[in-house]
């Protein structure tokens, strides 16, 4: 009796197992992969204007402000009159100077005549060594003393030419920080000057688009920077080494003309890139993307069997992803019935959709 029941149950089991390999595959709709296709990059980031250079003039030498030659705010050509310091000190000392040279020629003169009468007479044994040596000293003394005072006169006229105080760029100026009849001295500022014909355009990029853009053309000069709202364009000139950890960026800065005036330093503008194209990047319908403990994933079909794929989204429009990953041509990805599939299941394949380019 028992072993009849032990017989019973062990077909029982068994024709369960076979029942249970003979359920039918579940069936699934699957995208069909035509190959790898350029993708054009553009987005679009928020970006903070930056002038090109801002110079602060400061005067060079000691004095009283005697004058002022310009309005604030306006543009100057770089060496453009800002102000002038009393000079009367300035023009004494370089007149006083140039005597002193007057009188030092004389001397030099005098040292050269006698040096040239004192060695002839050396020659003839007429005088002794040592007033040739004497001689020769005062002449090399006459020369260098003539140096010496050449080098006062030029300071001295440098000076002078600093009590002109000139725009060292050209720009705009900004608001004066003297006035006619304030003492200066050397260090002091007095106006700043801003160039605005070229502006910097200062942003940060996700680190997602940044490592994306760095693998597809490795040169940030190449891309193209574009504002919106502006009909302006420029160029990347500055790719920080480093990403912030604060916000997971990597600044960027880029330079554009700004000859019109169009941009003012300090105001927010959307900076567009344009010009990168990603040439190894499939599409695939975003409902075919997933997530697993693992990262990012679909599910392909392989000789019947499902199988899985890691892949890495690089960007999105309309309904599918652009993404990176071990694909090739007619690859078909899974994209419904999720919960009746698993890896290595049988599945049967419902209806293929082609990609429309």
């Amino acid at each position: 009796m028992l072993k009849k029941l032990f017989v019973t149950s062990f077909l029982l089991i068994f024709l369960a197992a076979a029942n249970a390999q003979e359920m039918p595959a579940p069936h699934v709709d699957v995208f069909e992969i035509s190959g790898f296709q350029p993708y054009v990059f553009e987005a679009t980031y928020p970006a903070k204007i930056k002038a090109f250079n801002v110079a602060t003039v400061v005067a060079k030498v000691s004095g009283t402000i005697l004058n002022q030659f310009f309005k604030e705010g306006d543009f100057v050509e770089k060496g453009a009159p800002l102000f002038k310091i009393d000079d009367e000190v300035y023009k004494s000392d370089v007149e006083i100077i140039k005597s002193q040279l007057e009188v030092a020629n004389v001397q030099l003169e005098k040292a050269k005549t006698d040096f040239e009468r004192i060695s002839k007479s050396f020659q003839e044994n007429v005088v002794s060594k040592q007033d040739y040596d004497n001689a020769k000293f005062a002449l090399e003394q006459a020369k260098a003393n003539v140096a010496l005072i050449k080098s006062q006169l030029k300071k001295a006229q440098i000076n002078l030419e600093y009590t002109n105080i000139l725009a060292t760029e050209k720009g705009y100026l900004g608001l004066k920080m003297v006035n006619i009849g304030d003492f200066v001295t050397p260090g002091t500022p007095v106006i700043t000057i801003t160039d605005s014909t070229k502006v910097y355009v200062e942003f940060s990029l996700p680190d997602k688009d940044f490592f994306n853009l760095k693998e597809s053309i490795h040169d940030f000069s190449k891309i193209n920077l574009n504002l919106s709202g502006f009909n302006l364009s420029g160029k990347i000139t500055f790719v920080d080494s480093k990403v912030d950890e604060a916000t997971s960026t990597v600044k960027i800065r880029g330079l554009i003309d700004n000859e019109k005036g169009l941009l003012t330093p300090g105001m927010f503008v959307r900076v567009i890139l344009k010009g990168v194209t990603s040439k190894n990047l499939v599409k695939i319908p975003q409902k075919a993307v997933l997530q697993n403990p693992l990262g990012t994933i679909c599910f392909v079909v392989e000789n019947e069997l499902v199988g899985v794929r890691p892949i890495q989204i690089v960007e999105s429009k309309d309904d599918f992803y652009f993404v990176q990953g071990p694909f090739k041509p007619k690859d078909k990805v899974i994209i419904n019935n999720f919960f009746k599939i698993k890896p290595g299941s049988k599945v049967k394949i419902d209806k293929v959709i082609k990609e429309v380019n």
